[in-house]
């Protein structure tokens, strides 16, 4: 029986820690289906608007080999996920516990027989230090102009 996997995430400010949880899920299952957080769903669970729109985002998740398939997340629900998708293992990236409660319940409540495989906190760089370092870079260019040609073009939508 072909195992499907599920993982959702935002992928803004798309770094190597994402490719090292995809490929980690993707050695645990036969498919592996990435969900992208639309804008909408990013903004209302973070509080801030995503770097990179999800047209961009998707575009960058489908074109990792370690993906199968990748789809809009436009609720950010696992049930919603499952009642498409249809999935036997869940990957869950969450450090919150009340998220990782609520992915066991969908595995032993909600959807008997999904697995639910928590991902390891890999040493990596994370979305949240590279948005850091770019709000530090545009901290200590107030004031000054940055020439658009010093700045790389990833740094750029955030200096514009």
């Amino acid at each position: 029986m072909k195992r499907i996997g599920y993982l959702s995430s935002a992928f803004d400010l798309f770094h190597v820690g994402h490719l090292n949880v995809m490929q980690y899920a993707k050695a645990r299952c036969d498919y592996l289906v990435i969900g992208v957080t639309t804008d909408e769903v990013f903004t209302r669970a973070s509080g801030y608007k995503p770097v990179i729109p999800f047209e961009v985002r998707i575009e960058i998740v489908r074109g990792v080999r370690f993906v199968d398939s990748a789809v809009a997340d436009e609720t950010g629900n696992y049930v919603d996920a499952w009642n498409t998708l249809r999935f036997d293992r869940l990957f869950d990236q969450s450090e919150d516990v009340d998220i990782q409660a609520k992915a066991g319940a969908i595995a032993n409540v909600i959807v008997p027989g999904i697995e639910v495989i928590r991902l390891p906190d890999l040493p990596t760089t994370t979305s949240a230090s590279l948005r850091s370092s770019i709000e530090n870079l545009n901290r200590l260019s107030v004031g000054k102009r940055l020439r658009a040609d010093r700045v790389s073009p990833s740094l750029q939508l955030a200096v514009h």
